[in-house]
């Protein structure tokens, strides 16, 4: 039912199955999930299922949000006690699950639209929100910021340093820009265009 759930949103897709902590591990370091549902009922030979959660963490190299299923609810406490995201009763229902999804789609909308950034010019410095931001633009060792007031500002680092720094919502769409998806209106592969549109106006990068 998970996969039925969660499938249902664009933003997420099953990067895999494992009955096994043991077996699990590679594909997870392989495949950097987002998100891992843990069996807290199963038996991990190499010590209990909240130790095998910290270990992924530690190697992943990315916050990762843990979910824990189990039969009994006196297990939420440990769920918690280990800083999982949420915890569901098995056999699971289906509004619980959309529960989750959701909440962790809103959560993540609510960073990314919070999110500030912090640009060095000559001797100022310019906080933007990540979210007012169009599409950025190198030009040799700096990098434009089009905001969605009309501003353009500069700042003395690469585009690929903003690249590695920005959400997942800003996509590199050549190697002179970098677009919020957000804003995106259209797509021409043909013409190879790309419209950003903002309440105003519709702009091409």
């Amino acid at each position: 039912m998970i996969q039925e759930v969660f499938g249902e949103y664009d933003d997420y897709h099953c990067v895999g199955l494992s009955e096994s902590f043991e077996k699990s591990m590679n594909p997870i370091l392989k495949y950097h999930p987002d998100i891992l549902f843990i069996n807290v009922d199963q038996q991990c030979c190499n010590g209990s299922p909240y130790s095998f959660c910290k270990e992924v963490q530690e190697f992943s190299g990315k916050e990762i949000l843990f979910v824990a299923l189990s039969v009994e609810m006196l297990k939420a406490y440990m769920a918690i006690k280990n800083k999982f995201y949420d915890f569901l009763l098995k056999p699971g229902e289906e509004a619980e699950l959309r529960k989750t999804a959701l909440g962790i789609l809103l959560n993540k909308e609510r960073e990314n639209s919070e999110k500030t950034i912090c640009l060095k010019s000559y001797k100022d410095y310019t906080l933007i929100k990540t979210n007012d931001i169009i599409y950025l633009e190198a030009d040799n060792n700096t990098t434009d910021f089009v905001l969605c007031d009309n501003r353009r500002i500069s700042a003395f680092k690469t585009l690929k340093t903003f690249e590695d720094a920005l959400s997942e919502n800003f996509v590199r769409i050549h190697h002179k820009y970098i677009v919020n998806s957000k804003y995106i209106s259209k797509i021409s592969f043909g013409k190879q265009i790309c419209i950003l549109s903002t309440k105003t106006k519709d702009i091409s990068p």
